[in-house]
């Protein structure tokens, strides 16, 4: 068409076969976007329903550490109260066991959520598209670094005052009846509880322990509470019905 002397129509003919090219990169360009995107969703999808799953048996872990944690504190409130409820627990036919709890007795573990743990190791927290949901897996976090301190301190309390106070008082073999194990040893002398109970400093130390055991409910509290808001978060953005 050049040599024709119709270089307009040339140039016509050259420009429409460029923009066919364009939008043909464009399109092959959109439709590997959307493909990648759609993997993406994908892949976010199964992270998202793997940490649900994770975070309901987060739930029911929390719930029976706190119930726990609870009936612990009502043996303590039986130590610290009068001679009817020290009586209770002299007298009850496992009162050996129930020593042994009241003396010893930790609720220590604390519910991991696995699964974000192995995204943020990975660098891979990016992939929750939600912000909100990213950031209230930092604030649970912190409930859950809160929680450690609050047991760390009272676990000093046990080691520094119950401990002592159980190897001095106490033949400490005999409170391992009645735990369920199967030991082959000599229990020895039987333990006469009812000293403990004129004892000021075994009596502080239940006291303190209690109010640090009071202190951990609330913090468990407040770690079930995120996680049950982290549930819901996540259900809706997964689009489920509330349980």
């Amino acid at each position: 068409m050049a040599d024709d002397n119709r270089p307009l129509k040339y140039a016509r003919y050259a420009i429409g076969e460029i923009i066919l090219v364009v939008i043909g990169i464009l399109i092959a360009l959109q439709i590997n976007t959307w493909n990648e995107e759609r993997l993406q969703k994908k892949k976010e999808t199964k992270i998202l329903m793997t940490l649900l799953d994770d975070l309901k048996q987060a739930e029911l872990m929390s719930i029976d550490f706190i119930e726990r944690e609870q009936n612990n504190i009502k043996l303590y409130e039986k130590v610290l109260g009068g001679d009817n409820e020290h009586a209770i627990l002299i007298n009850h036919h496992k009162s050996d066991s129930l020593f042994h709890v009241i003396i010893f007795g930790l609720v220590s573990q604390v519910p991991v959520i696995y699964s974000y743990s192995d995204l943020k190791n990975a660098g891979e927290t990016r992939l929750i598209s939600n912000k909100l949901i990213r950031r209230r897996f930092t604030y649970l976090e912190n409930e859950i670094i809160d929680l450690n301190r609050q047991l760390a301190d009272r676990l000093s309390v046990q080691q520094i005052r119950l401990d002592d106070i159980a190897i001095d008082e106490l033949n400490f073999v005999q409170t391992l009846k009645g735990m369920g194990n199967k030991y082959n040893i000599e229990y020895g002398i039987e333990n006469d509880y009812s000293k403990l109970f004129q004892n000021q400093k075994f009596l502080n130390s239940i006291g303190v322990k209690l109010a640090l055991t009071d202190d951990a409910i609330n913090e468990r509290n407040q770690l079930l509470d995120e996680i049950n808001g982290l549930i819901g978060l996540i259900q809706d953005e997964l689009g489920q019905e509330m349980e």
